[in-house]
């Protein structure tokens, strides 16, 4: 089993998802996580819905803590969306 730090996956990480053996990244000393591939495997629904129901607890989480509002949100998208426009018209 390949080893990489966590510096080196930063830096190499499509190279090594790419791999097929697994691999075990490391920081400071200590896993900081360890890769599987599946070739040719999607993802189970359930681990699907089980994956976003997490992130979108803990990303409202963190946007409740920093006081950032749904109106925030929707401001800082249409400002994007009017700058992305305006860069593909400069084209």
């Amino acid at each position: 089993m390949r080893i990489a730090l966590v510096e080196e996956f930063s830096g190499r990480a499509a190279v090594l998802l790419r791999a097929k053996q697994p691999f075990v990244v490391m920081r400071q000393r200590r896993v900081a996580g360890i890769y599987f591939p599946q070739p040719d495997a999607s993802m189970p629904i359930e681990m699907k819905r089980e994956i976003f129901g997490a992130m979108s607890t803990a990303l409202a989480k963190h946007l409740r803590k920093d006081g950032i509002g749904q109106q925030a949100i929707h401001r800082d998208f249409q400002k994007w969306r009017r700058a992305r426009r305006a860069a593909r018209s400069r084209r």
